[in-house]
């Protein structure tokens, strides 16, 4: 997560993408060229841009962070029943 002032954000949403980290930009001001460079670079390497100004995406992560250790096991094995004879 990166919350600095727009004008360093950009510089530290590379930084993190070239460590191979997907990025949740929780910033304003961002300017609109580097927010579309920042996307694309990313795409380019399969990680995530989110925001900026990701204060909806904050509460989504949050949410899906809290399904992945807590209901992993149960999203597994409702997909995927174990036999009969194991239940």
């Amino acid at each position: 997560m990166i919350s600095t002032p727009g004008e360093y954000a950009a510089a530290e949403a590379f930084k993190a993408l070239r460590l191979g980290l997907n990025v949740m930009l929780f910033s304003d001001n961002v300017d609109l060229k580097d927010e579309i460079a920042l996307k694309r670079f990313a795409q380019e390497r399969d990680l995530i841009v989110m925001g900026p100004d990701a204060e909806l995406p904050l509460s989504t992560a949050s949410r899906l962070r809290s399904r992945m250790w807590c209901g992993a096991e149960s999203s597994v094995s409702s997909a995927h029943p174990a036999p009969a004879s194991n239940r």
